[in-house]
């Protein structure tokens, strides 16, 4: 992943994308490492499928570790090391939703099917998380489907 980082060159910094709040005002780019990577790093799609890949190595001793589950919540799910561990209908799901002035992203990973999917946005408000959830659900059932008539 040779282009995720947190400080970013000219160049780099020009190709940023830019983040809206829910009245459409341009956001700033927020930075703090004192959080480390949960704000302020950046990455390319291209890395970003990297890492999905990654995560969909059950081989890989690391990623089966992150996985695991650590403690319980009230809220319907586990947690695991950085992933929202969830079991809906039997179907594995590690989940991670994050986002910060004008940006916001959901990454699910679905390890029984090989699938992965990471919606980002550059518009946050309110309901943008309960919009990029559903919107991965719905992706995946489709994709989901279209993999099951296509093996036939």
């Amino acid at each position: 992943m040779d282009n995720t980082k947190f400080d970013l060159n000219k160049e780099e910094r020009s190709r940023l994308v830019k983040g809206y709040n829910e009245k459409s005002e341009r956001m700033p780019n927020f930075k703090r490492n004192l959080w480390g990577g949960t704000i302020g790093l950046h990455s390319t799609t291209s890395d970003m499928l990297k890492y999905i890949k990654l995560h969909l190595d059950s081989t890989n001793k690391a990623v089966k570790e992150s996985h695991r589950k650590l403690a319980n919540t009230p809220y319907g799910f586990s947690i695991g090391y950085y992933w929202n561990l969830v079991e809906e209908s039997e179907t594995k799901i590690y989940r991670h939703h994050g986002g910060i002035y004008g940006m916001q992203n959901w990454l699910v990973i679905y390890p029984e099917d090989n699938i992965g999917i990471s919606i980002l946005t550059n518009s946050s408000f309110d309901d943008a998380g309960k919009i990029l959830e559903i919107a991965v659900k719905n992706l995946f059932l489709e994709i989901k489907d279209i993999s099951f008539v296509q093996s036939d």
